[in-house]
């Protein structure tokens, strides 16, 4: 299918064009140019943000990291300042799919696609990150845990362009673990995946966030696994209460993939591995 292709040097150009039926955003390109090969996008106007001032800035400072639009996956996974408060966060960017890929994909461009399973969007929801979306009346934020649960950039109003993620300073103590499960062990997507984040002082753990990739549609925060763990230290105990809980929370889906049994079985050996491993903090 053919399509027309601009590439906006003024952001009232890029806002007045997004805002046209059937347009589409593109950053790297990686996704979009992937759909349109496969016949999976129907869009007739493709809109390169690139050539925006300000996309290109990728700043982590003592109020945290400001990482704009534009941010390639391998120039966040590159980059020591960031690696050294966010070592989780850059070494899943230093494994998603290809190195050709990661050299052109961009993280905001990851994150916008609003995949069901995502590695980046449930670290990106436990470190409390924000997006800085900008249309033609400002700016506004939203936080990745209610962007990260939103279908097809719903929460998105038309002509809005995300402009750059914010992830804020991390508090001391603050640790986080990822764990995933795939069938291939090279460039595949997880089918389930987890990620936790708390403080821990003394062996006690507060502030719990934990974000999961497969129990429900899309990536999403779980308020009862995390209340299982909170104020705890991570234990025997702990670790069943909060195997029970994502039990009882989980509402896999059953696809091509998998079943929806089999994902919750996995759900609860992934969860306990990747608990195991913060027991360690």
């Amino acid at each position: 299918m053919a399509f027309e292709y601009v590439h906006p040097t003024e952001w009232k150009d890029a806002h007045r064009l997004l805002a046209t039926e059937g347009s589409v955003a593109m950053m790297g390109g990686c996704d979009v140019l992937t759909k349109y090969r496969s016949g999976r996008l129907s869009k007739d106007l493709v809109v390169d943000l690139k050539h925006l001032s300000g996309l290109s800035e990728f700043e982590v400072s003592n109020l945290g990291a400001n990482i704009g639009a534009a941010t390639t996956l391998m120039k966040l996974a590159t980059n020591s300042a960031f690696a050294s408060y966010w070592p989780t966060i850059s070494t899943v960017a230093s494994r998603i799919a290809s190195p050709a890929i990661r050299a052109s994909a961009t993280i905001v461009g990851n994150i916008a696609q609003n995949w069901s399973v995502s590695d980046l969007v449930p670290l990106l929801e436990v470190c409390d990150a924000e997006l800085v979306v900008r249309g033609l009346t400002g700016d506004r934020r939203i936080s990745m845990k209610d962007y990260g649960v939103a279908h097809s950039n719903s929460t998105l109003e038309k002509g809005e362009i995300i402009s750059a993620l914010l992830i804020g300073m991390p508090e001391p103590e603050r640790h986080t673990v990822y764990e995933r499960f795939t069938f291939k062990s090279g460039f595949d997507l997880p089918l389930v995946s987890i990620a936790i984040s708390a403080i821990v002082r003394i062996g006690i753990c507060s502030e719990v966030r934990v974000a999961v990739v497969g129990a429900h549609d899309m990536p999403i925060r779980s308020v009862s696994i995390e209340s299982a763990l909170e104020g705890r230290a991570i234990d025997k105990d702990s670790i069943d209460a909060a195997v029970l809980a994502m039990s009882d929370w989980s509402s896999p889906t059953t696809d091509f993939r998998a079943s929806s049994q089999y994902r919750r079985y996995l759900l609860t050996v992934v969860l306990r591995k990747a608990l195991i491993r913060f027991s360690a903090f």
